[in-house]
């Protein structure tokens, strides 16, 4: 994934969850009542190592609780 990509993913992520209930330990949570406009200014501010940190967050959530749905 390119550098951009990463953020792109990231805001869509503002959204809402992609499993519909957020997990307890989802670090875009409180993120998620800031603005829009706020939420992506503070994504294009934010270092990459934590951009990534937060997306392998989600893909390890998405996993296990696809698979607890299987």
């Amino acid at each position: 994934m390119e550098f951009d990509d990463k953020r792109m993913w990231l805001k869509w992520l503002a959204v809402g969850c992609p499993m519909g209930r957020e997990a307890e330990d989802c670090p875009v949570c409180e993120h998620r009542k800031m603005s829009l406009e706020e939420y992506i200014g503070y994504v294009d501010r934010m270092e990459m190592n934590k951009v990534e940190g937060i997306i392998e967050h989600h893909k390890t959530c998405l996993n296990k609780r696809e698979s607890i749905c299987r």
